[in-house]
This record gives structure tokens, C-alpha cells and sequence, in this order.
């Protein structure tokens, strides 16, 4: 995320931390260094401790916009809730925002008042979509109803556009959904070769790389994990704990806290989750361990 912010440098400013997230910690850099106040919320917490906005993410994207510039146009409209938005060339898997109004062009592209929400389409084709990052005043949880689940996007935002309350703030900025194993490889596939050159894999303190093991394709071992001899990983995400064995093969894959691939096994556009094995010399093509829906004794 950019870190301008033009708006005061008293604005406070909540950042929300869920259970295992890692978007409050980018988020509230970017609210200091751009000079506002970053508030830590947590996600529970009654007391929103007299911020002027709140910064929510969705916690399955990543985005190159500025959140600062975003949280400045909140600041300034009337709007209770303030969406990016962005063009995107296919919008089948999102759902599209219409807008009734356009406001001032800026640097960053058109903003106007959100009208209403169009449901994810058959037909493709491109699109104006929100793109999961949303600054909100704190008058929006008189708008919720307690006592279940609310879904922002699916109930709340678009009643409050009705009532001309939902702002937007466009910015074409680089975005990704990883709300899928293979959309989290290929993020991290793209952040390392950007950064890595020639090298293509990134090794964090801590890992444990064998020397005669090879790391390509943009692949990253975390600190704790470990990579035995022979190995190959390619376009691989190697969380901490995890194991690679010897001869094994990792392609464009995860391998979760603590799991293990084992002696010349092959794990290819798969995802391995917490604890999970393959074992040794077994082949692994195209699943997700556990299975979507699996009841697990893990936290």
C-alpha cells in the first residue's frame, strides 16, 4: 500500500486486527507514515477508543493503492463508508459497483457515490468492482444488526447506497486475489522475482535450505521450515515448520505449518494445510489437504 495521506496529522485512525491476520500490521504502517494516528482495534473490541475512521481489508488480496489518498477523501466527504473501487477486464468473479454520480477527477482517477451492487455475472466482461479495502465512520455500526452474522458486502453496503451513503475512491492500481492457494503462490511468485533478480526464491532467516536442494520459480522457505537434500521447489510457499524431504518435489504449491512432503514425493498445484503429509514417494496433483468442509483438531 502507498503511504500518502494528505488529511491531518491528528486524524486517528483504527486499524482492525482479526486472529491470525497480518493486513492490520501493513495497514497501520501506512497510516503513520503517511501521519495520521493508527489505533489498534481489536475485532471484538466495543470501544472504537474516539477514532475518526476505521480501515477494514478484507484479508484475502493484496493491493498496491494508496490508503492514505483513500482515507483523505472519506475525511472530506459526507459518506459513512468509502470503498476503493478499479476497473478491472473481467469482472465475472466479483460483482460490479454502479455508480450515480462522479466526482472530481484526480490524480488517482474518477470517485462518486456508489448507487447500487450488481451480483457476480455468467457474462464476461469488464467492470467497475470493490476491491476489498473499505474506510468507514464509526456511525456505521448503528447500522448493523447484533445478534448474527452481517455480511458488509452483501447487506449493509448495499442498503446504505440507497441512501446515497456509500462513497468510492478509484484508483487502477495493482491488486490480487489470493483468496485461493494458487492465486497465494502465484503473489508470492511475483513479489520474489521482482525483488529476487536472477536468483528466483527467497530464503528467510531461519530457514534451513540443504545446499544441494534448489529454490526457483519465485518460491519462499520461511524461517523454521526446512529443505533436505535434492530437493526441488518450484514456485513453492514454505511456511514455518514445514518439511521437504529428500528428492522431493514442490511445484507450485503451499506447504503449511508443520507439513510434511515426504522422500521423493511430488506435490504439484496443490495446498497443504497445518500438519498435513504426503508421503514418501506418493504424487499429489491438483487437491487441497484437508479437504474445503473438513472438520480438523487444529486451531
Amino acid at each position: 500500500m502507498s503511504d500518502s495521506l494528505s488529511s491531518s496529522p491528528a486524524a486517528r485512525i483504527g486499524v482492525i486486527t482479526f486472529p491470525g491476520t497480518l493486513d492490520d500490521v501493513d495497514a497501520a504502517r501506512a497510516v503513520r507514515l503517511a501521519g495520521a494516528e493508527a489505533v489498534s482495534l481489536w475485532h471484538k473490541d466495543a470501544d472504537l477508543r474516539g477514532v475518526d475512521a476505521v480501515v477494514v481489508l478484507n484479508g484475502d488480496l493484496i493491493t498496491g493503492h494508496d490508503l492514505g489518498a483513500q482515507v483523505a477523501q472519506h475525511e472530506a466527504s459526507d459518506a459513512t463508508v468509502t470503498l476503493h473501487v478499479r476497473e478491472v477486464p473481467d469482472a465475472r468473479p466479483f460483482g460490479t459497483v454502479r455508480l450515480s454520480s462522479e466526482g472530481d477527477d484526480g490524480p488517482a482517477g474518477m470517485a462518486g457515490v456508489a448507487e447500487d451492487f450488481v451480483e457476480k455475472s455468467p457474462t464476461p466482461g469488464p467492470g467497475l468492482v470493490s476491491a476489498g479495502t473499505y474506510v468507514v465512520s464509526p456511525a456505521l455500526r448503528e447500522l448493523i444488526l447484533v445478534g448474527r452474522p452481517v455480511s458488509l458486502e452483501r447487506e449493509v453496503f448495499p442498503a446504505l447506497a440507497r441512501r446515497g451513503g456509500v462513497g468510492t475512491y478509484r484508483e487502477d492500481a495493482d491488486f490480487l486475489d489470493v483468496g485461493t492457494p494458487a492465486a497465494l503462490v502465484e503473489a508470492n511468485r511475483r513479489a520474489v522475482l521482482r525483488i529476487g533478480g536472477e536468483v528466483g526464491a527467497l530464503i528467510l532467516p531461519g530457514a534451513e535450505v540443504d545446499d544441494r536442494a534448489r529454490l526457483a520459480g519465485g518460491s519462499v522457505a520461511h524461517a523454521g521450515c526446512r529443505v533436505e537434500r535434492s530437493a526441488i521447489c518450484e514456485s513453492a510457499v514454505l511456511l514455518p515448520g514445514s518439511v521437504v524431504g529428500p528428492g522431493a518435489h514442490v511445484v507450485r504449491s503451499v506447504v503449511g505449518r508443520r507439513a510434511v512432503v515426504g522422500a521423493g514425493a511430488d506435490l504439484v498445484d496443490s495446498a497443504l494445510g497445518t500438519d498435513e503429509q504426503v508421503a514418501a514417494g506418493d504424487r499429489v496433483v491438483g487437491e487441497l489437504r484437508p479437504a474445503p468442509g473438513a472438520r480438523t483438531g487444529g486451531r
